[in-house]
């Protein structure tokens, strides 16, 4: 059936399977008589396995990738942490310290939290 996959374009398709049944040579021809077609499979190929070094390579890629994320994130958090010193140090000395800035965070998050609202 010609142009019966209509999420493909005809000129994408295989013309040849799609309309054409299939090319029986008593004599074998050029390729010879049975290559590429399996009774067992109904001329499906299985995939090659894949060998144990190219599943050494992918696991290594995939460890490297891992790792370069890692740096990467650890970057960008020392970035934002010494980007913030400056407005948090203002905070702090205007607070009295850190652990009564700390102690006044911790209240102001429990009360978001309860719903209360404080007076400043």
């Amino acid at each position: 059936m010609l142009g019966g996959d209509f999420s493909t374009p005809i000129v994408h398709q295989d013309l040849i399977n799609s309309s054409m049944g299939s090319m029986y040579m008593p004599f074998g021809g050029v390729t010879g008589y049975g290559i590429g077609t399996s009774p067992y499979l109904g001329g499906v190929k299985m995939q090659r396995q894949l060998d144990q070094d190219k599943l050494d390579l992918i696991n290594k890629k995939e460890k490297e990738d891992k790792n370069t994320l890692k740096k990467a994130l650890i970057t960008l958090a020392v970035v934002i942490g010494l980007g913030s010193i400056a407005p948090l140090r203002k905070s702090i000395k205007k607070a009295g310290g850190i652990k009564v800035y700390l102690k006044n965070q911790w209240t102001n998050i429990v009360n978001s939290i309860k719903g209360k609202k404080v007076k400043p």
